[in-house]
This record gives C-alpha cells, sequence and structure tokens, in this order.
C-alpha cells in the first residue's frame, strides 16, 4: 500500500522503520493510505477509537502501522463483530447527491446553458467628453 501512495516500484524495499513523511509522504497522502487500510482490512473505524487518522500521524513508520493494526485487529476479533462492509468506490454504480453536489450540478447547469441569461446583467454606460 505504502508503494502505491506514495509511487514507488512495487518492488522497492522500504525500511520499516522509515518514516513516511520522510519518505515524501504529506497529510493527503497519509489519508489516502488510512482509506486503503480501511478497505484492504475492512476496518470500521466508528466502533474503536483505538485506530484513527491521528494516530498513523503520530506513529507514521511502517512497523508502528503494522503494530496498530494488529492490535485493532485482535480488538475487533475478541468483540465477535462482524466488519462493517466498506462502500466501495470501484462498485458504485450510483448514489444520491449531495446537496453540494446539487447546487454545482444546478448552477453549472444556469452557467454554460445557452438559452440563459441569468448571469447577464445588461448596462449602459454613458461617456461624456469635454475634450476640444
Amino acid at each position: 500500500l505504502w508503494c502505491d501512495i506514495l509511487q514507488f516500484d512495487v518492488n522497492s524495499k522500504i525500511p520499516i522503520n522509515r518514516s513516511f513523511f520522510s519518505l515524501g509522504g504529506n497529510s493527503l497522502a497519509i489519508m489516502r493510505l488510512f482509506a486503503q487500510y480501511q478497505i484492504k482490512f475492512s476496518l470500521d473505524t466508528k466502533s474503536s477509537s483505538s485506530f484513527n487518522i491521528a494516530s498513523l500521524f503520530r506513529q507514521s513508520t511502517i512497523a508502528e502501522h503494522a503494530q496498530i493494526l494488529q492490535q485493532w485487529l485482535n480488538h475487533t476479533s475478541s468483540q465477535t463483530h462482524q466488519p462493517t462492509q466498506l462502500w466501495s468506490t470501484l462498485n458504485i454504480c450510483q448514489a444520491e447527491a449531495s446537496y453540494g453536489q446539487q447546487r454545482i450540478f444546478v448552477d453549472q447547469t444556469i452557467r454554460f446553458s445557452n438559452e440563459t441569461s441569468v448571469y447577464n446583467v445588461p448596462l449602459v454606460y454613458r461617456i461624456i467628453s469635454n475634450s476640444n
């Protein structure tokens, strides 16, 4: 997962004690990594506070991530908890648009439609010149 997120060759060897950030990772990349962990390990982070994005920021090596994941998986398996199926973007055919997405769609439809002049404000300027 790290090679994919950091865009390294799959065969490259990443030291397990090197920080994610020292390898070129940033806050957006670690959030993508967090999402990949959720998908790969079927993690339901709402049911437990032991695995969260803040813990990945604080403990940013592969070894520490493996330890966090192992603790979380041990914790959930001892509770006879069925992992929640995460909404995978690869299997989505359609979904309801959020309010913000609906606003963007309406705005785009109005702006780029040739049949409407909602955003056109006609102005007339009269320029009087006193040039001799």
